[in-house]
């Protein structure tokens, strides 16, 4: 309750990342349901937005994918997991830039899970940068989290960096060995290499025919991430990063594993709650 009882809000899981939220504020003159960004279709990280029982006089919703539609989740995440692993075993070394909180944690998921169940084989997976610190904030939170992680998280602890778990974080002062080593897959911040050790990464694996880039989250069109998925059909694939002239030779790749509701998904779900006005926002 706000205001001494004039206002009730009410907080509901929406999907998206770790602790996203929805917010339903009741009010003398009506009920609001607010969005914020939420996914339909559940992850590996957190279940699917759930929906208030109770029908609003007005919706504001997030339309960050406009008039588009996702392309199969559970397919994008086998082809991802297929490519890593056709790469590794090639002899070369596959860099994921990824959000810290959300996008990198579905990867991680991904490719371990895929290894336990022996469809791709075991291959290291090295983390770093903040993606480090924020895979170790899951196993605080584990009410939040979708129902099959949180049962892993019980029961080992860490889903990352449990025992015997092929992903490790990047220990101080060993960076700069990884992309000498032996082949694996990094999974780094900053999604679109704008900083952090995902730009190291990229600068030092791009000259490599046998290495891959693979991009799994949004790109702006001026970022780092953006020009490098532009390369992909560039006659002359060079571009400044590390204050150096870096000319890409490896493979570079983009998978959909969108965090949000697609057109459809938000179209059906003001259909459910049938609101008087929907507003539609951070289209």
């Amino acid at each position: 309750e706000l205001c001494d009882g004039e206002l009730q809000a009410t907080f509901l899981l929406s999907g998206h990342v770790l602790g996203a939220c929805s917010l339903t504020l009741d009010t003398s003159e009506g009920r609001v349901f607010f969005t914020g960004d939420y996914s339909v279709d559940a992850q590996r990280t957190v279940d699917s937005i759930v929906v208030p029982p109770v029908r609003p006089h007005v919706v504001v919703t997030e339309a960050t994918y406009g008039n588009r539609l996702h392309a199969n989740r559970k397919a994008e995440e086998f082809r991802l997991a297929e490519a890593v692993a056709q790469v590794v075993g090639g002899g070369g070394k596959v860099l994921i830039p990824a959000f810290a909180l959300g996008r990198a944690q579905e990867v991680l998921l991904i490719l371990l899970s895929e290894m336990r169940a022996g469809r791709i084989p075991r291959f290291p997976v090295f983390v770093d940068g903040m993606v480090r610190n924020v895979c170790q904030i899951y196993t605080l939170f584990p009410e939040f989290l979708g129902e099959r992680l949180r049962k892993q998280v019980e029961r080992e602890g860490n889903p990352f960096f449990y025992e015997g778990s092929p992903a490790r974080a990047v220990a101080q002062g060993e960076r700069e060995s990884v992309p000498l080593g032996e082949p694996c897959c990094i999974v780094s911040s900053s999604g679109m290499l704008m900083g952090g050790p995902s730009q190291f990464y990229a600068a030092e694996l791009a000259g490599d025919a046998r290495n891959a880039i693979f991009i799994t989250g949004y790109q702006d069109e001026e970022s780092p991430g953006g020009k490098v998925l532009a390369l992909a059909d560039a006659k002359e694939p060079t571009l400044r990063l590390m204050d150096r002239v870096v000319h890409f030779a490896c493979k570079i790749a983009k998978y959909n594993l969108s965090a949000h509701a697609d057109a459809g998904q938000i179209a059906a779900l003001v259909a459910q709650l049938g609101p008087r006005l929907c507003y539609l926002v951070h289209g």
